[in-house]
């Protein structure tokens, strides 16, 4: 029997799930990173009333519903809400540019938009919003609103876009029917990967034919590094397609503008990290521990790491830990944040300065052994870059790419997950260059500590611009953020507390 012959039997994906939901209703369904989890129960229900509450809102078969959500449960109840409803849904990725998210708005004219209320802001004055509050499950209206049962496998799954040619978004709707030949595919990939082409998903790739002979729906993710588009196969004969971000804005644009100023941090800040839910993590090397601080900037509590002096931190949301560094010890502490204490202390044998973690990489700054990357298993390590480091050189990264600074040769550091240089950036005005952030399109955010500044470097290292000086208030910068989901930069003063900027 083919594929296609099963996978019409089997019916849409939101049917699937509704079978599964039946027969296995105390199964969990989903669970988050944090730990929280659904059971298919659960998850049909809340479905089935967000559905109704579409249909009850205007929402009709083959409309747009936006999703504007980080992966969670919400998302999953979301996209299949909208099937449900007949409707197909739109990934806003919240990572988006404020441009972005509103070329693909205004081009998609999406019935409505699903999100929460932390993201809400971003939307401001776009109609029908649906903004999932705590327990909303419990208080959603639906009237008398019924879920459309005529669905067939002409009608839209889900809608996705892409930055063309000529900087616009474009976009390709995709039906229900995905059950095609692979022959294109195939006749593009080596060895499981894609190289070298870009997909934009304009007239002249049918997007139909990229994801084939499928028992359902992959999932669509968005990956920042140029010129590369790779397409994988598991074993349960998913796709998942990886598009590129081709638009990267000019440093001449970038600008910051205040939007709240943070002393609940304490004096004495050296590091800081982002948690979940907005807070932010202070290492405050003064008091000699943890400093969280609430999204609203008031103080949530403190973890006492007394006698260790903490120098930077970087948090790990699946075990929801706070990984610490320190320059006056040769150990690395792993705090669990809900018990607020030490969970574990590894010992590497020399002092480390910066840390930063990303997709189960915890990178380090050991100032005699360079560039390293922690087991956080067994406190192993290896060897990425072999330098003599700055007794507090930073780190961040994106994708394969990792970026450092390094005082002792006045320079910030480009290279790759196997320590190969990519470029180094050199500037006179930035003394006592230390902490360093990247946003989505690999813009780098370095500040000087002893020069009181801010600069923002390009992509490639070629061309710089200072976004802020003493007088704007920096002093003693010891720490930045860049929260990209929210496009904001978190710049923290070792004694004059933080301030939170909107990047523009």
């Amino acid at each position: 029997m083919s594929t296609g012959t099963t996978y019409m039997q089997q019916g849409l994906l939101h049917q699937m799930f509704f079978r599964q939901a039946k027969a296995t209703p105390e199964h969990v369904a989903v669970v988050e990173e944090s730990g929280k989890e659904i059971k298919f129960r659960n998850l049909d229900e809340n479905s089935e009333a967000l559905g109704k509450h579409l249909v009850y809102n205007g929402v009709t078969p083959n409309a747009c519903v936006g999703i504007y959500l980080d992966k969670s449960i919400e998302y999953t109840t979301a996209y299949i809400a909208i099937l449900r409803a007949g409707a197909a849904y739109l990934p806003l990725d919240v990572a988006y540019p404020q441009s972005m998210l509103k070329s693909v708005l205004e081009d998609a004219k999406p019935k409505a938009v699903i999100t929460v209320k932390d993201l809400a802001h971003n939307l401001a004055g776009y109609d029908n919003i649906i903004v999932l509050e705590e327990e909303w499950e419990k208080n959603i209206v639906t009237g008398e609103a019924t879920l459309p049962t005529e669905l067939t496998l002409d009608n839209l799954a889900y809608i996705v876009y892409s930055s063309g040619t000529t900087g616009k978004p474009k976009v390709k709707q995709i039906e229900n029917d995905i059950v095609k030949d692979e022959e294109f595919v195939q006749s593009l990939m080596e060895n499981g990967r894609l190289f070298q082409v870009i997909l934009y998903l304009k007239d002249i790739i049918d997007t139909k034919n990229i994801a084939a002979d499928m028992p359902y729906i992959g999932k669509v993710g968005v990956d920042y590094c140029p010129n590369l588009v790779s397409i994988t196969k598991n074993k349960e004969n998913q796709a998942q397609i990886m598009a590129t971000k081709t638009i990267i804005k000019s440093i001449k644009n970038i600008a910051l503008k205040v939007q709240k100023k943070i002393t609940a941090c304490g004096n004495g800040v050296t590091g800081c990290t982002q948690l979940s839910h907005g807070s932010i993590a202070f290492a405050n090397e003064k008091e000699r521990n943890i400093t969280v601080v609430k999204s609203d900037g008031s103080l949530d509590f403190k973890i006492d790491l007394k006698p260790y002096r903490p120098l930077d931190i970087t948090y790990i949301p699946n075990t929801n830990t706070i990984v610490v560094t320190s320059r006056s010890s040769n150990d690395i502490k792993i705090v669990d944040v809900n018990a607020r204490g030490v969970l574990k202390t590894y010992c590497l044998g020399a002092p480390c300065a910066g840390i930063a973690y990303t997709e189960k990489r915890i990178i380090l700054c050991s100032t005699n052994k360079g560039i390293l990357e922690l087991n956080q298993h067994d406190g192993s390590v290896k060897t990425i870059v072999l330098d003599k480091l700055h007794d507090y050189a930073h780190v961040a990264l994106l994708g394969d790419q990792i970026f450092y600074t390094n005082s002792l040769t006045k320079s910030v550091i480009c290279c790759d997950l196997l320590g190969r240089k990519q470029w180094a950036f050199q500037y006179s005005k930035l003394s006592r260059l230390f902490v360093v952030t990247v946003d989505t399109d690999g813009h780098l955010f370095v500040a000087g500590n002893r020069s009181h500044n801010v600069v923002v470097i390009s992509p490639d290292g070629k061309q710089h611009k200072q976004l802020l000086s003493s007088k704007d208030g920096v002093d003693w910068p010891n720490g930045l953020i860049y929260d990209r989901h929210k496009n904001q930069l978190l710049v923290t003063n070792y004694d004059k507390g933080a301030v939170l900027y909107t990047v523009t």
